[in-house]
């Protein structure tokens, strides 16, 4: 296998100041919606009400009633209002999934930024890898979750280590806004805003719960969102209910380089590559590699 795949090298554990110092905020409490935006599609707060039995907090989302024209406009005005407001933009729901599981249904667990700032990025991916003949699912899993047995032989033993960064690119903010206008053509999607200051924090800070037939470390997952913002100038742009996209400046550019991020695709979401639900397995790493070179947007499917 190409060295550059089996490095050795650690992701830098990124800070919780955000990607970009500019539009970087500090976490906010009950408050944190107190700067909604003026004129706003109709919409509600989703607060201790929307979460589980026993659990209480103030809002942890604000999300329209309904989807929205022109959702992928509304995305880059709003994000490019979150240096003021605080408040990250997601376009919620995919070709399959409304706005009312998890969001209005009791389903959302929110955890605090601190718990992501504790966690290693690198040790994060090497626990999530799915071994040979094991479930390409993480025992932390819900009770119960759909595991889809590994291929002896499949994919090597162990993670191979994490992807070097990607030095130049577009700027990720224009590339994120074309993001979500193509995005918003093809879902029709409702409109979400989350109290975090950066995209990668927003899945934690709303209790995102869409990948909990692979793994209930949202944390972890976070942290690694948050090194694909440092690295590849990664946004999260759309949330769903077992689905994430997330826009890409920088991506790779060289199959070596694009193989290296595919191991941590695979280990971040093994459906990408064996479907959970027992369906036929996809792509091969190297070929699933190959289609990541030059691409600016990753979608991740956890169904």
């Amino acid at each position: 296998m190409d060295t550059h795949h089996t490095s050795t090298h650690r992701i830098p554990r990124p800070t919780g100041g955000g990607a970009d110092p500019a539009t970087a905020r500090p976490e906010r409490a009950d408050g944190a919606f107190s700067r909604l935006p003026d004129l706003l599609p109709d919409g509600r707060l989703l607060d201790r009400d929307s979460l589980p039995p026993g659990r209480s907090g103030g809002a942890v989302l604000w999300l329209s009633d309904r989807p929205v024209a022109d959702a992928g406009v509304w995305w880059g005005h709003l994000r490019r209002m979150h240096g003021a407001s605080g408040l990250w933009p997601v376009l919620v729901g995919g070709p399959r999934a409304g706005p009312f599981r998890p969001w209005r249904t009791g389903d959302l667990t929110p955890c605090p930024v601190s718990a992501v700032d504790a966690v290693d990025p690198t040790e994060v991916l090497a626990r999530l890898w799915p071994r040979p003949g094991s479930a390409a699912v993480d025992p932390a899993s819900a009770p119960g979750g759909t595991t889809h047995p590994m291929t002896p032989g499949a994919m090597p033993a162990d993670f191979p280590g994490p992807a070097r960064p990607v030095g130049r690119g577009r700027p990720p903010e224009v590339v994120a806004d074309e993001c979500a206008l193509v995005l918003a053509v093809w879902r029709r999607p409702w409109l979400g805003l989350v109290a975090a200051s950066r995209g990668a924090d927003a899945p934690a800070v709303c209790g995102w719960p869409g990948a909990q037939r692979h793994t209930r470390d949202l944390p972890g997952l976070c942290a690694v969102l948050r090194s694909w913002e440092e690295r590849f100038g990664a946004r999260v742009v759309g949330l769903g209910h077992d689905s994430l996209d997330v826009a890409v400046a920088r991506p790779p550019t060289t199959p070596s380089a694009a193989l290296a991020v595919a191991a941590e695709h695979y280990a971040f979401c093994p459906g990408n590559l064996h479907p959970l639900d027992g369906r036929p397995a996809g792509p091969d790493l190297k070929c699933y590699a190959l289609d990541l070179i030059h691409r600016r947007r990753w979608h991740f499917w956890w169904d």
